[in-house]
């Protein structure tokens, strides 16, 4: 359905939850009503509770201008043409309508699922919590990171010449790299991006490391102890060491070589403790939600299994899709499972 239609069908659709209980008739079923009468619309009434509740939904600003009887009695006028609409629609049967019928469905289960779902609300208790909190650890507790670029120049200690070689090659790149900065800095001084590439380049073409080679020598975001793990302790200690983005570390010598690292940023330690009472409100969150769409799921598939569901597959197969367009050659056909309800999906 189009907005343009949706806007034209946009007043009955208020009334048309009730057509469906009601039966689906053709005119507007008219409930009963408790309160002092504001308006008469037909065989139905709008309440001064109705009013109310309204100028309730409007904003603070707005509902200040309609302290003014004028205003008042302009609001109200609102609401009769709005009821006036739904009543002509129903004598010309545009609740029969297919479009019509399939909005109210969407309507009807977005609220089957707030009053199933979204209404309840669970409690937690402390143990509930401390268990998520306790299994989640490191989403609460993390290690200072840093992401850091690297070249190597491979010389083992035991090689005296290929290592004397290597050091004087990795000599050679430490110049080279500032060499580089200094020219970038006088064309791109605010651009860090660029001397970083410059040096992802010189990874690319010169380090010995295969592991890094092919991404620039991005080593990602890793911990002191990941660092000294990976390569070594003085690489690491050297790296963190580092203060400002797209600084250097110098030549820095290990048992397998050489290594030229660049800080690239860095991740600060989170420490969140259990007793944080927005650490306690974020675990109840996930917790409901993951509860939530646990319970969604059993309740749909109970809601099947009374309905006695079934699919014929022959027929679906018949089905033609028209318009879709086939995936380029040599990629998978990757089909994502429909999503659930948008009132769901919190």
């Amino acid at each position: 359905m189009t907005i343009r239609k949706l806007t034209r069908l946009a007043p009955v659709f208020s009334a048309l939850a009730l057509a469906a209980c009601s039966g689906g008739k053709s005119s507007a079923p008219a409930a009963k009503k408790d309160g002092p009468v504001v308006a008469k619309v037909g065989s139905d009434v709008i309440t001064a509770d109705e009013v109310k509740a309204k100028l309730a939904e409007q904003s603070p600003f707005l509902q200040a201008r309609y302290k003014d009887f004028s205003h008042k009695k302009e609001f109200v006028q609102n609401m009769v043409r709005f009821e006036v609409l739904a009543q002509e629609a129903y004598k010309r049967g545009l609740d029969k309508q297919p479009e019509v019928q399939a909005t109210l469905k969407k309507v009807l289960v977005q609220e089957l699922i707030r009053q199933e779902f979204d209404e309840k609300k669970a409690t937690f208790s402390d143990a509930e919590l401390k268990s998520y909190y306790d299994k989640h650890i490191d989403e609460f507790v993390k290690p200072e990171r840093i992401r850091s670029q690297m070249i190597f120049v491979a010389g083992p200690a035991s090689d005296k010449a290929a290592r004397a070689k290597a050091k004087a090659k990795a000599n050679e790149l430490l110049a080279q790299i500032k060499e580089n900065d200094a020219r970038a800095s006088d064309k791109h001084p605010k651009h860090a991006a660029y001397v970083a590439t410059l040096f992802s380049d010189l990874a690319r073409k010169e380090s010995n490391d295969a592991a890094t080679q092919a991404t620039g020598g991005d080593l990602r975001y890793l911990t002191l102890a990941e660092l000294t793990k990976n390569y070594s302790e003085a690489f690491a200690k050297a790296v963190f060491a580092l203060q400002d983005a797209n600084q250097l570390t110098g030549v820095v010598e290990d048992e397998n070589g050489f290594r030229l690292g660049r800080l690239t940023n860095r991740q600060l330690a989170v420490n969140r403790s259990f007793e944080e009472a927005q650490v306690k409100e974020t675990i109840k969150g996930r917790i409901f939600r993951e509860q939530r769409t646990k319970s969604f799921d059993e309740y749909v598939e109970k809601l099947k299994k009374d309905a006695n569901v079934e699919i014929n597959e022959e027929n679906l197969k018949a089905v033609e899709v028209s318009g879709a367009v086939p995936p380029p050659a040599g990629m998978p056909n990757m089909v994502p499972p429909p999503k659930a309800p948008a009132a769901v999906q919190k």
